[in-house]
């Protein structure tokens, strides 16, 4: 499992934008400079997810358990405790 603290990261790279060459410093720039910072953040995080829910797809087909990947909300945090409480000694 993995987090990202969006609000976070936004904040900091918006700190960083004063350090940019002075041709990205204009409103217009930035703002498109953001849409593509968060486009960049959003495609690699989701990657990222799709791959640890690739290896669980995986063990779950060799093991003929029925898998469902969450979307990243707060019901994912429910299926991971519950998967967790159960404990299978085959994992």
């Amino acid at each position: 499992m993995h987090a990202y603290a969006a609000r976070m990261h936004d904040f900091r790279f918006k700190q960083m934008e004063y350090t940019l060459p002075e041709e990205y410093q204009d409103e217009a720039e930035l703002l498109r400079q953001r849409r593509i910072h968060d486009s960049l953040i959003t495609t690699g995080l989701e990657l990222i997810s799709d791959s640890y829910t690739d290896v669980m797809r995986y063990r779950c087909l060799e093991r003929g358990v029925e898998f469902e990947a969450g979307g990243g909300t707060a019901a994912t945090g429910r299926i991971v405790t519950d998967v967790a409480e159960v404990k299978p000694t085959w994992w």
